[in-house]
């Protein structure tokens, strides 16, 4: 079957590992470039050259945090200077805690909320003028 997802690109958070590797290496399978996305550098490298390696396309493995300021616009911008645009944006940072209500902390909602939704609208907001198909997941 043919997605017409071939050349075009894609941004997903959280992309190191789990859910996120697993939709960035689907979307690399399509044929789609990559800017990933995830906090710690050693696995957001070796997740970008696996996947680059494997479905020999573009990849771009950007390091940073989602919460914390300047770096989804960063990001955002990173991608724009090396692929010249955004086709789709997946928002998938982040884990849920598994605590109960009343065990969480004030910060760790806090924090919860930094990233999910307030770190996605970011993002969405930011990506939203460039993108080539308004698809934002």
């Amino acid at each position: 079957m043919e997605t017409r997802l071939r050349g075009q690109i894609a941004m997903v958070s959280g992309a190191s590992k789990g859910i996120g590797f697993a939709i960035a290496d689907a979307l690399a399978a399509e044929g789609m470039h990559l800017s990933l996305c995830a906090r710690t550098e050693v696995e957001m490298n070796a997740a970008a050259k696996t996947i680059q390696d494997k479905h020999d396309v573009k990849c771009l493995g950007f390091t940073g945090d989602m919460t914390h300021d300047n770096i989804i616009e960063s990001w955002v911008d990173a991608t724009i200077n090396k692929f010249d645009g955004i086709d789709i944006l997946v928002n998938n940072a982040g884990v849920t805690p598994t605590a109960k209500f009343d065990a969480l902390t004030i910060r760790a909602w806090r924090d919860q909320f930094d990233l999910k939704p307030f770190g996605y609208i970011e993002a969405s907001h930011l990506a939203f003028p460039v993108i080539g198909n308004l698809a934002i997941l």
